[in-house]
């Protein structure tokens, strides 16, 4: 099995390795080493894309338990107050998926853009398994990357979806979890969804941005 410190890479887009710590824990020793970080946040392209879920009404199931790193349970309906730009990566499915890390570091060259428009950046990583291992092999991946690289290493907030319990309510799944980006309200509304159907169906961050702007700029 292949240490934490095999699969990351040092870089100021650490948010990058980051999925690659989550995502992929489990890969086997041997692969080959991983990209410069320059070319992890500009591998894959990504399409401005409308929304393709229906907006206007809550997540369903938003009361579901997101599991932190410090072990806390959080729910989704907790967050609210604030423009809330809801991420779930595909998980992890046996093989390493660079459009999960492309986009989480394309995500966080913008975290500070997003945060000065009021908003939050939320990512969810989901797992089948339901179990106590799984949550320390999490809690350990988040620790050293805070150990090593600060909080500026880990820019917005990370969950587990442990059993696959949001994903399945929200009906995202997949082999996972379909690759899913929402934008809610500060009442936990959705303003923009879209669900891929395959791994590099997401939206350009830059779409996000301006969703977000649309957003705030509707409130006020």
């Amino acid at each position: 099995m292949a240490t934490l410190r095999s699969l990351r890479f040092r870089s100021s887009a650490s948010a990058a390795a980051l999925a690659c710590a989550l995502a992929l824990t489990g890969c086997k020793g041997g692969a080959e080493p991983a990209p410069k970080p320059e070319s992890k946040l500009h591998r894959f392209a990504f399409k401005d894309v409308e929304g393709n879920r229906p907006k206007g009404s809550s997540l369903p199931g938003e009361d579901c338990d997101l599991l932190a790193p410090d072990g806390q349970t959080v729910k989704l309906s907790s967050m609210r107050g604030k423009p809330i730009v809801l991420v779930f990566n595909r998980g992890f499915v046996g093989f390493v998926c660079p459009y999960c890390t492309t986009y989480t570091a394309q995500l966080a060259t913008r975290y500070e853009e997003l945060k000065k428009l009021g908003a939050e950046v939320v990512l969810v990583y989901p797992v089948k398994e339901e179990d106590q291992a799984k949550r320390e092999e999490f809690k350990a991946a988040v620790d050293e990357i805070l150990r090593e690289e600060g909080q500026a290493g880990l820019p917005f907030p990370v969950f587990l979806d442990s059993g696959l319990a949001a994903v399945t309510k929200f009906n995202l799944t997949g082999d996972l979890s379909k690759p899913s980006t929402f934008v809610l309200d500060a009442t936990g509304k959705i303003h923009y969804a879209y669900v891929g159907e395959a791994p590099d169906e997401r939206p350009t961050v830059q779409r996000i941005v301006e969703e977000v702007q649309r957003l705030q700029g509707a409130g006020k």
